[in-house]
């Protein structure tokens, strides 16, 4: 028995580990993707679906979620098409952005998205911009929105925000259902939603406040500092997202803001990041997902906390008697899907599993039983920590096997539901 090849105890030689091994498997993983991406009719989801549990290559990863997230469509006959459609799109929600609020002076770091300049937007001024804004916003031709709506039917998420929605009333040249007082006819600009939070005027101080204080505070992110051309293209996105959701909660401001910085490292360009991080923030937002309202996020903590007590009863009870309350880092970790809290690159490889077990009416429900796994590999280190101590681990995760969080994430999900401990 040659005395260099370990065996095991009862004689068999166990195989070491080879270098070239590695580098076999990522290139057939490659070539799976390539292979879907590739096909000449049609991307087949449900195979695309299935590569992607197993974790996506980063090359791939910008293209793939395009598909999971149903921004690019899976018939390759119609997939210039949509491109085109959102090219204009997007090309009409910055420009509305700079009619809006302006760009002010370049070197100036509140110009472009969040900008300083929002006085543009209030009073009877800000209802003829406002106007001239919609009016911008809404002039596909109807041949365009009928191949649009065409070339979208039945395709995931943004099938569901890309129908004919009124604009409400309250603008000035706009009816309530989407028509100019005038009578001249106007089409609703297709995939993107079109409620009262496309309406800039309306918009909160609140709101237009923390979209300029988390651009100013990413202008000064890596890589963004260091890099004006990565800069400029992210600005072009969040322009895009504040004129789409000018409206919203100040959270949701914030979470657009890290979802467009987790995506943006994967996207080809300013466009689909808007696109990918509209998607998923649409799909979340959906009745029953978690950023639905206030109530559905408490009924979504209060199943979480729940399952924290049954599954992790000796660290529910620690966090107990350290006084951390629920509302403390319950729904803070919930609503992250751990952007800012784990590695980028571990993020996205959770986010695989995530996004292919996703339909079009549900988004990420995968998170709240990665976050179980998540806690009960820290379990020892959470158990001897107090309050403080809490707090700052579940802000600042460490690098784990994601590929095991997501394995002991499905088991629990399974005995979840095998056990009843909640019901659908």
């Amino acid at each position: 028995m040659d005395p260099s090849i370990p065996y095991s105890p009862n004689g068999a030689c166990i195989q070491l580990p080879v270098g070239g091994d590695v580098e076999v498997s990522i290139a057939n993983e490659c070539r799976i993707f390539e292979e879907l991406l590739d096909a000449e009719v049609a991307v087949n989801m449900e195979k695309l679906r299935e590569a992607s549990r197993m974790g996506i290559p980063p090359a791939y990863r910008g293209v793939v979620y395009r598909y999971l997230l149903g921004v690019a469509l899976t018939d390759k006959s119609s997939e210039m098409t949509m491109e085109e459609l959102q090219d204009k799109d997007f090309q009409l929600l910055n420009t509305a952005y700079t009619r809006m609020w302006g760009r002010g002076d370049e070197d100036d770091d509140r110009s472009g998205a969040g900008g300083g300049s929002h006085s543009v937007g209030h009073g009877a001024s800000g209802n003829v911009a406002a106007s001239h804004t919609i009016r911008a916003l809404m002039t596909f031709s109807t041949t365009s929105m009928a191949a649009a709506v065409s070339a979208t039917e039945g395709n995931g998420p943004l099938h569901s925000s890309c129908r004919y929605r009124g604009m409400g009333s309250g603008v000035a040249g706009v009816d309530a259902d989407g028509g100019n007082s005038n009578g001249t006819g106007v089409v609703a600009t297709p995939f993107v939603y079109r409620g009262p939070s496309a309406v800039p005027s309306l918009a909160s101080s609140a709101t237009l406040v923390a979209w300029e204080e988390c651009v100013r505070a990413l202008r000064y992110c890596a890589p963004y500092n260091a890099d004006r051309s990565q800069w400029k293209r992210m600005e072009s996105a969040l322009a895009a997202l504040q004129m789409m959701y000018c409206n919203v909660s100040v959270d949701h401001v914030q979470l657009l803001v890290l979802l467009a910085r987790q995506l943006d490292r994967i996207s080809s360009s300013a466009r689909d990041t808007f696109f990918t991080v509209h998607a998923l923030f649409n799909v979340l937002t959906q009745d029953g997902n978690i950023l639905h309202d206030d109530q559905t996020l408490q009924t979504h903590c209060g199943n979480f906390l729940m399952l924290f007590r049954a599954v992790l009863l000796p660290l529910y009870e620690h966090f107990t008697v350290e006084g951390l309350t629920t509302w403390e880092w319950v729904p803070s970790l919930l609503t992250c899907f751990f952007v800012g809290r784990l590695h980028p690159d571990d993020v996205f490889a959770l986010w695989d599993c995530y996004l292919a077990d996703m339909n079009e009416h549900q988004a990420m429900a995968l998170h709240p039983y990665a976050c179980l796994a998540m806690l009960s590999s820290m379990t020892e280190v959470l158990i001897e920590a107090d309050k403080t101590e809490l707090l700052y681990c579940l802000e600042h995760l460490p690098r784990l096997d994601t590929a095991a969080i997501m394995r002991k994430a499905v088991l629990i999900r399974e005995s979840v539901y095998s056990k009843g401990l909640l019901s659908g």
